[in-house]
């Protein structure tokens, strides 16, 4: 038992450190006013990657056993075709319902498919370190998985009511996308 808060106390430290450098980098990025939103979270992305790594290794005293490249390439693999798979559904169901109208395949430019998946690469990237890596692994310790997964879906929905035309279906249904990723993270 003692065991499992001080491992608690050694990933809210952990939190902690992510959540100082998110705000440092936050702060540096309004004081040098960079006008790319791509080049923004894409920066956030690494600090939160680099200073989680750096706080798994000194603080937490392990190796991030989340990272482990032994087995990433068959599971990314996989993931990212489901993940085209089901977006492309998702996709596909809104155009022929009539919500959804393509506006072309642009590759890189500021409007295009290839700088809004580099945004939303980076987005996820920052996301699940601070959701699953960090919120879910400290919620498991005090209340374990199943306590996890609700706490940290209830916080991903609720803290995605911040997005602009939030609506409480559309909370319900992240909170449950936070479900799943807690239990693919967890799985």
């Amino acid at each position: 038992m003692r065991e499992r808060w001080k491992q608690a106390g050694l990933i809210f430290l952990s939190a902690l450190a992510v959540v100082v450098a998110f705000a440092a980098y936050l702060f540096l990025i309004r004081r040098t006013e960079v006008h790319s939103v791509l080049v923004a979270y894409a920066g956030l992305s690494i600090v939160c990657l680099a200073t989680y790594l750096a706080a798994v290794k000194w603080i937490e005293r392990r190796l991030p056993a989340e990272f482990s490249l032994c087995n990433a390439l068959p599971v990314f693999a996989a993931g990212l075709g489901a993940a085209v798979a089901l977006f492309s559904l998702v996709m596909a169901i809104l155009w022929i319902a009539g919500v959804y109208q393509p506006q072309g395949l642009n590759a890189l430019d500021s409007l295009g498919i290839g700088s809004a998946f580099l945004f939303w690469l980076a987005v996820g990237a920052q996301e699940e370190i601070l959701y699953r890596g960090l919120l879910f692994r400290l919620f498991s310790k005090v209340v374990g998985t199943w306590g996890a997964l609700l706490l940290s879906a209830a916080i991903f929905g609720a803290l995605h009511g911040t997005n602009p035309g939030a609506t409480i279906l559309g909370l319900l249904s992240t909170a449950l996308t936070g479900v799943l990723l807690g239990a693919a993270y967890a799985a």
